[in-house]
């Protein structure tokens, strides 16, 4: 099911009239994300064995929320043996003309529908339902 929300235009803040697109191919960060200082590093890194311990504790503890126990379980997997792989596997969609590529489209979309998922990733399975209300 797809719904349409109407939203009433606002004026724009005063501040938006200084905003300027960057220019295409220049970033807006071009140093990009700051790197963490080596000490601050090492602080963090003095925490281990503690924050370790506190995993473990919480995982192991009944009084713990469930989720808080399959956080911590999670956590601490990825941390000794790395996170699971995520295998992604595609055809070779460069050889199909543009007519094959919108039927597959379409036989995915189909499929999509036959399980109660609508175009916009909304339905019983995706935790759609009734739209939400304002007040």
């Amino acid at each position: 099911m797809l719904y349409l929300i109407l939203i009433q235009p606002t004026r724009d803040p005063p501040m938006s009239k200084n905003l300027k697109p960057f220019p295409a191919g220049q970033s807006g960060n071009p140093g990009g994300r700051p790197r963490l200082p080596e000490d601050a590093k090492q602080l963090a890194r003095g925490y281990t064995r503690v924050a370790i311990e506190t995993l473990a504790t919480v995982m192991q503890s009944d009084e713990a929320p469930a989720a808080a126990r399959v956080t911590a379980a999670s956590t601490l997997l990825d941390r000794a043996w790395g996170k699971a792989p995520q295998h992604i596997t595609t055809d070779n969609l460069g050889s199909m003309s543009d007519a094959e590529l919108r039927a597959e489209l379409a036989a995915a979309a189909a499929e999509l529908r036959r399980y109660g998922v609508d175009g916009e990733g909304e339905g019983p399975s995706a935790g759609g339902g009734e739209p939400p209300t304002a007040h």
